[in-house]
């Protein structure tokens, strides 16, 4: 291989023959039969001969002394150069360098990763700037082999001072081994699984891989012949665990979370069927291709039966109208007719007062049936609104005996009264507690609530 700088001249006799010394630049010392091998021949002449004038560096002037029969041909004139005193010229003389001439000697070794198994092989050509070619993408190194191959190569000028300048060039070219070492480290990840990240230097060709328990595959370019993967992938099923809460009706919540793949064979399994204390489930997509699953359960006691939130009551306000009383009909004859009259000292009319509303709240594994319940409600007999001209919402007794059989027309409707039927319910305290309202349905999963809601009227407002 040349070197850089410009090697130290060789002795000459004084006055200088018309010869040349012969310099050796690398290993591939040429031999006197077959006359190849690299060389650079100096040659020093005088300044002062009336013949002399410097020559071309172009190539175009081979070396023809009476000893050129002794060296490899052809040689080149490629620099020329004077002494310090003036009186003299080096003439320096260089043939053709091939590639191959040169491959077995001019590498350095590195290793991928500091591994043996993958060299990196780095190579300084020497070489006619006329011959100069690319090397191929991705050739394969030619002493080594395997799987060695261009990654980066580099065409520059040689240095000022080196004599090769003019018509030689330098090629440096780099052989990586690709795929390189897979380079692996383990963690515990946000998911407490182990995980396995590796990094590996491979063809840019190279496609990601999903297979197994997958959290990512990077393959990040470095340049047109390489690139770099980064992977991670867990080792198994990151490991379920419980969470627990207590719901705002004190239900003892414990909240199961697992980790699925959305892409394993069969897609992604099916969720618990929502019966017994299984409450909810609920799939949430997470980086491809993980899916989070929490599967919600109700508390059991030790013989497998659910405890239900407990029973409360709360309280609200509402605006409820109480019932009116009527607690006997005032009749008298007047003229031999029937005459009625009330009198609201003792009876009331319908009152509606804003008072506290008292919901009773239960849970059960059954959907509780609100239709046998006795809610509270007045039925007043349109013949005793007719008659007696009192409001809806009223409770009153039977008609007095002396009414039962007769009628009343309004608008044309003529309305029967009849004693025995009073208006529902036949009697009303004021300061019962009275069921108004209720409603059920399903709490969560299997579970449903039921709510009750009563009402008490003030002795005294």
């Amino acid at each position: 291989m040349a070197t850089s700088k410009q090697p130290k001249q060789p002795p000459f006799p004084h006055p200088p023959l018309e010869v040349g010394v012969p310099q050796y630049p690398t290993p591939n010392v040429p031999d006197f039969y077959t006359k190849s091998g690299h060389i650079i021949l100096v040659e020093k002449v005088s300044v002062e001969k009336g013949n002399y004038k410097p020559l071309p560096l172009d190539g175009s002037v081979v070396y023809e002394n009476r000893d050129a029969n002794k060296w490899p041909s052809n040689l080149y004139l490629v620099a020329e150069r004077p002494t310090e005193d003036g009186e003299y010229a080096y003439r320096y003389w260089a043939n053709d360098r091939t590639l191959s001439s040169q491959d077995p000697w001019n590498y350095g070794l590195d290793y991928s990763s500091d591994d043996p198994a993958y060299p990196i092989i780095t190579r300084t050509y020497i070489t006619r700037r006329s011959n100069y070619t690319a090397f191929a993408k991705g050739s394969v190194d030619p002493i080594f082999g395997g799987t060695a191959r261009v990654v980066a190569q580099k065409m520059q000028e040689l240095g000022d001072d080196n004599p090769l300048r003019s018509l030689f060039i330098r090629i440096d070219v780099v052989y990586e081994s690709v795929p390189g070492p897979n380079l692996t480290g383990t963690l515990v990840n946000e998911y407490g699984a182990f995980e396995t990240i590796s990094k590996q230097v491979v063809d840019p060709t190279t496609q990601p891989d999903t297979s197994g328990y997958f959290v990512s595959d990077a393959i990040t370019p470095i340049n047109a012949s390489k690139s770099e993967r980064q992977k991670r992938t867990m080792n198994a099923l990151p490991p379920a665990f419980d969470a627990y809460s207590i719901t705002h009706d004190l239900g003892v919540i414990r909240s199961n979370v697992s980790y699925l793949l959305r892409n394993q064979t069969g897609g992604t399994p099916p969720p618990p069927a929502i019966t017994g204390n299984v409450l909810d489930v609920e799939d949430s997509p997470m980086a491809f291709p993980w899916i989070r699953r929490t599967v919600k359960y109700i508390q059991t006691d030790t013989n497998g039966n659910i405890i239900l939130p407990p029973s409360r009551t709360e309280f609200s306000t509402i605006t409820y109208t109480f019932p009116g009383i009527i607690y006997d009909w005032n009749t008298y004859l007047q003229d031999g007719k029937i005459q009625t009259q009330l009198s609201f000292f003792e009876n009331r009319f319908p009152v509606t007062l804003t008072v506290a509303a008292k919901n009773i709240i239960t849970y059960s594994t059954t959907q509780p049936d609100l239709t046998n319940l006795q809610f509270f409600k007045v039925i007043t007999r349109p013949w005793a609104k007719v008659y007696f001209n009192i409001p809806d919402g009223t409770i009153h007794p039977p008609a007095p005996v002396s009414l039962i059989g007769t009628s009343i027309s309004k608008n044309g409707i003529s309305y029967g009264i009849n004693g025995g039927q009073a208006s529902f319910p036949t009697y009303y305290n004021i300061g019962d507690t009275i069921l108004i309202g209720g409603e059920s349905g399903r709490w969560q999963g299997g579970i449903y609530y039921q709510r009750l809601t009563y009402v008490t009227e003030p002795t005294s407002y």
